[in-house]
């Protein structure tokens, strides 16, 4: 079988967590504000 499932659990974990505001995106990288 493809190695999906590992992969499939890391992004499960990954966007458990919050996601950082928009403003602190923007903050981080002021070339992404559009």
């Amino acid at each position: 079988t493809a190695p999906q499932e590992s992969s499939s659990e890391e992004a499960s974990m990954s966007y458990s967590d919050p996601p950082p505001k928009y403003e602190e995106i923007v903050a981080a990288n002021p070339g992404a504000d559009k």
